[in-house]
């Protein structure tokens, strides 16, 4: 509801843009969002206490419940002494000091649960520090990642000096982006755990997800502002145009790096808080309420009858370390399905430009195979994403069924670790260096140095490999570590402690070797294949380009045209003269004049005026061929 309510409008001043620099545009373009934020987290602050308070305060019906709101809670506690495990003469108890006392309950992680009465209070406190995490860590990935401020203006800066000092000042500002947030998690994730335990943790995660209803709208225009300036830039559309939704778009880079700074935070809030129900929930370590007993009921656990991981373990720091290494083989994955499908898509464009008679002049009615670049996009995103996926999922039954429940949490605990630096390093890098390349673009450096210029295409080199990094490996962090840590929390129940069910783990693993090298193979030959159909000699060298096997929704093909009707010199007149025109129509050759090699486009569109007529030619109307008396 608040998310609906704070993103109902944007307050942004009218004098905004008049006589002020373009990081000073940003800068106010910034602010307006942040008030949002500001406003929804005040709203979210007033749901949380009246929730917290009511339900757990005083005069709430928890707080009348004996030792939570008053100390009329009778217990019997050990008296202190060189003998106080000694049972008394003629019992078979040690000797109790009886008191009315609070009711403290504590759980067999270590954790001393505070009185009753404190409980309100420790609750929207987690929740409190949990939502100004999610802000902090929003104005520090706004400062890595936005044009107005240093980090970002040094990568364009470097620019002066080459392609390779732009990644090397990019990757630098990654890494050093990602030590006050996770210094700021650590904090908040020790802060929240003597608040009120694991639960609070969980909480805390809430509290900054709680904003995400407006982060995610404010970073919902980014791709709209990107696609309409290359909207504009297709249509010719005056700079003044392409200067507004450039400006746009850096904004929509650092809101974009905003939301998944905020993802990825809470996934690792998230990941303690199912980490911690996995401990519990796979018997090593017994729940809270398992330990609490009542006068004559055996409580059914003790605090000591856990089982907890021991770091020293060899088969728990092997786990960890294999945990460390998912993160970067899941983003290697990642990159190289980027890379695939990137050249894949070159090799088709270059095929189109030096197969369509007239597309690389641009000459009127000539339309490009656009359909099949986004087949390639498509098809590759799809496939290439099933082996990291598998891998993300087949890992934890691995180490899991394998080597026990305890280098289960030793994985998660690395996996968590890497996975979070590593997302908050490839998505405030790629933000930084493709807000790079806008400054550097907009004339910041000058005109010499603005777009086309040696420096420009320096900070390309460096977009081109932030964009990867930003929309595909770095956003899919989070994922992973969420998915591994819901995955091994669904299944430890059926793995056992130790090595006893170690066959299971080895052949979940020559499953998932068989299988990645199955779908390596395929994809390898699938990627061979497009590249020799994209790769085919163009039709008037003798060999005709491969068929088409997709065609855009919004096609409307036709199955007689009659050619006379057709202007001499357009696009189609050229394809049904290079395919033999009446001969190869009669020969078979033409079966559909508007699905010919060179000339399919994918779209419905008006057709457009051929040039003038040379010297020696004219123009003959429709009617005039229909009938020959209108001819002039």
């Amino acid at each position: 509801v608040v998310g609906i309510i704070c993103t109902l409008y944007v307050h942004v001043p009218k004098d905004l843009g008049e006589g002020k620099s373009k990081g000073d545009v940003m800068e106010g373009l910034l602010w307006s969002l942040r008030y949002n934020v500001i406003a929804s987290s005040f709203l979210i602050l007033g749901g949380v206490a009246g929730l917290c308070f009511g339900f757990f305060g005083s005069g709430s019906d928890f707080g009348k419940q004996n030792g939570f709101n008053n100390a009329n809670l009778l217990s019997a506690r050990l008296i202190s002494g060189p003998n106080q495990c000694v049972p008394v003469e003629g019992s078979l108890v040690p000797e109790l000091d009886y008191a009315a006392r609070r009711y403290t309950p504590y759980d067999a992680l270590g954790f001393d649960y505070p009185g009753a009465d404190q409980v309100a209070w420790r609750l929207f406190v987690g929740i409190l520090i949990g939502l100004y995490l999610g802000m902090i860590i929003g104005y520090l990935t706004e400062y890595f990642t936005a044009g107005s401020y240093g980090p970002t203006q040094g990568i364009a800066a470097s620019g002066e000096y080459g392609a390779g000092a732009v990644v090397i000042q990019g990757l630098g500002v990654g890494m050093l982006s990602t030590v006050m947030p996770l210094t700021l998690v650590v904090a908040v994730i020790i802060g929240a755990y003597n608040l009120f335990g694991s639960y609070t943790v969980a909480l805390a995660a809430v509290g900054m997800l709680s904003t995400l209803g407006v982060t995610m709208a404010t970073d919902a225009y980014g791709p709209v502002a990107d696609n309409a300036g290359g909207i504009a830039e297709m249509a010719e559309m005056p700079s003044s145009v392409r200067d507004t939704t450039d400006a746009l778009d850096a904004l929509g880079n650092t809101t974009a790096a905003t939301g998944k700074g905020f993802s990825n935070g809470s996934a690792i809030l998230t990941a303690y808080a199912l980490l911690a129900a996995l401990v519990q929930d796979s018997g090593l370590s017994p729940p809270p309420r398992d330990v609490v007993g009542a006068p004559g009921i055996q409580p059914l656990a003790l605090v000591t009858s856990g089982d907890l991981v021991n770091l020293v373990d060899i088969y728990v720091v092997g786990a960890v370390f294999l945990g460390i290494m998912l993160p970067f083989f899941f983003g290697a994955l990642t990159m190289l399905a980027v890379s695939r499908a990137a050249q894949a898509m070159i090799v088709e464009v270059r095929r189109q430009f030096r197969d369509i008679r007239g597309l690389r002049e641009g000459a009127a009615g000539v339309r490009p195979e656009h359909v099949k670049c986004v087949k390639i996009a498509t098809q590759a995103a799809l496939w290439e994403m099933v082996l990291p996926g598998g891998i993300a999922i087949m890992a934890p039954l691995i180490v899991g069924f394998g080597f026990g429940q305890r280098a289960l949490t030793g994985l998660l605990l690395g996996a968590i670790g890497s996975g979070y630096m590593l997302g908050i390093l490839m998505s405030n890098s790629g933000g930084a260096w493709d807000n790079a390349k806008k400054l550097v673009e907009s004339g910041w450096f000058g005109k010499r140095n603005a777009k086309g210029s040696d420096w420009h295409k320096a900070t390309v080199a460096g977009d081109t490999v932030g964009d990867p990094f930003k929309d595909t490996s770095g956003p899919s962090m989070n994922i992973l570590i969420k998915l591994m840590t819901v995955f091994g929390l669904v299944t430890v129940p059926l793995m056992n402690p130790g090595l006893q069910d170690g066959w299971i783990g080895a052949v979940i693993l020559v499953i998932t070797l068989l299988f990645g090298a199955l779908f390596a193979t395929f994809w390898y030959y699938k990627s061979n294949d497009l590249q020799k159909k994209a790769r085919a000699k163009p039709s008037r060298d003798g060999e005709k380009p491969p068929p088409l096997e997709a065609k855009s929704p919004f096609y409307a093909g036709g199955t007689e045209v009659n050619m006379d009707t057709i202007f001499k010199g357009s696009a189609l007149a050229e394809a049904y003269e290079l395919e033999g025109g009446d001969r190869g129509v009669k020969m078979g050759t033409i079966k559909d004049p508007l699905n010919m090699p060179g000339l399919y486009s994918g779209i419905e569109d008006a057709p457009t005026m051929p040039e003038p007529p040379a010297e020696g030619e004219y123009w003959v109307h429709d009617d005039a061929r229909t009938n020959p008396s209108n001819a002039p």
